[in-house]
């Protein structure tokens, strides 16, 4: 997992993504590169486990198991909350009120992380591909869209494709204070976006 093939001689980096024998190396895929806090949530880490962080997920490898949606912790006590690949999971309804949620654990000024694949990026690069008569990769389309089935599991399926603008409009509507959009630094750069805000 976190590998694509590309066709032909390919420079040693691309956008952040390291390029060997024609594949493409997703970034920090397993590694944490936030700064450090306090007390801070790695929400729905799956298997990616972060020194340093609260690891929370449903699955039993978490340090905290735990639903997401309705999260046993104590209002205004965490200093940051990372959903690293996380939201797209989750039907678009049930989106404001789990940002909700992650909002209310957070102290005052407590910092919000989110990074996710970016619409604005995958249908750029279609519209770049089928103008140009190119073959679209799956992890910029497919995968991007409704994930990786090689997963083979329901919970690892994207539920919603989200766009810069209402994901910021949504933060912000939700109360989340000096929202902006930021260079990811996970998976795929030219591909995915991260957005950070303050409570």
């Amino acid at each position: 997992m976190g590998t694509e093939t590309l066709e032909g001689s390919q420079p040693k980096n691309f956008f952040g993504s390291e390029l060997r024998d024609g594949k493409i190396y997703a970034q920090n895929m397993h590694v944490c590169v936030e700064e450090r806090y306090p007390t801070a949530y790695n929400l729905g880490c799956g298997g990616k486990l972060w020194d340093g962080w609260i690891n929370v997920d449903v699955t039993d490898e978490a340090d905290l198991k735990a639903d997401l949606r309705k999260l046993p912790i104590l209002s205004d006590s965490a200093d940051a909350v990372a959903a690293i690949h996380v939201v797209e999971h989750f039907v678009f309804w049930e989106v404001e009120p789990m940002l909700l949620e992650w909002k209310r654990i957070l102290k005052p000024n407590g910092k919000m992380i989110i990074e996710l694949p970016c619409m604005d990026k995958v249908f750029g690069y279609v519209a770049n591909c089928v103008n140009n008569h190119n073959d679209l990769m799956p992890f910029m389309t497919l995968h991007a869209l409704w994930g990786d089935p090689g997963h083979k599991e329901d919970g690892m399926t994207h539920r919603w494709g989200w766009f810069q603008k209402p994901l910021v409009a949504m933060l912000e509507h939700v109360g989340m204070r000096e929202v902006k959009v930021c260079e990811p630094r996970y998976h795929f750069r030219f591909r995915d976006m991260r957005i950070e805000a303050v409570k």
